[in-house]
């Protein structure tokens, strides 16, 4: 039990800083139009964008090494569990069809947006966003980490 706690510690501190790097996408506009005195916002701007990344991204790395030892331990030890890559799965669950659906609906929404004269307006920056955080979510939710995190234990009882 204690592999499948730090697994799913590791796995919502990723959701987490996944969120906080997509969400600085929609104060990018604001920052950039920033004066040259405080161009500081754009560097803390920029700094909170790339270290959630590399934190987030950090954090599924570590999550699956865990995963990977627990999964090893167990009596059956498939490495796969039975299904693809996050990446490469689609509706596997809630959480990931709420993630598969806006991230499916902000790409055509984005591409459409991209190609009228609303490309430079604020609604882009928010499509933009909306998509990198369900295009990270859609990978999260349908992986073998979080199908790890829900698998259900059951205890042995003895019958007599």
């Amino acid at each position: 039990m204690r592999y499948t706690n730090r697994i799913e510690k590791l796995f919502w501190l990723s959701v987490i800083c996944l969120t906080i790097m997509s969400a600085t996408i929609l104060i990018m506009p604001f920052v950039v139009s920033v004066t040259n005195e405080k161009r500081m916002l754009v560097v803390a701007t920029g700094m909170l964008f790339w270290g959630s990344a590399i934190a987030g991204y950090t954090s599924i790395i570590k999550a699956n090494k865990e995963r990977i030892r627990y999964i090893s331990k167990q009596p059956n030890d498939d490495l796969s569990m039975g299904c693809r890559v996050g990446i490469m799965s689609f509706f596997s669950n809630i959480p990931s069809t709420v993630a598969d659906i806006s991230m499916i609906m902000s790409f055509i929404l984005f591409i459409i947006v991209i190609f009228t004269e609303h490309n430079n307006s604020y609604l882009s920056y928010v499509l933009l966003s909306i998509l990198i955080f369900s295009l990270n979510m859609h990978g999260l939710f349908n992986g073998r980490i979080y199908k790890t995190i829900k698998i259900k234990h059951k205890r042995r009882e003895k019958h007599l």
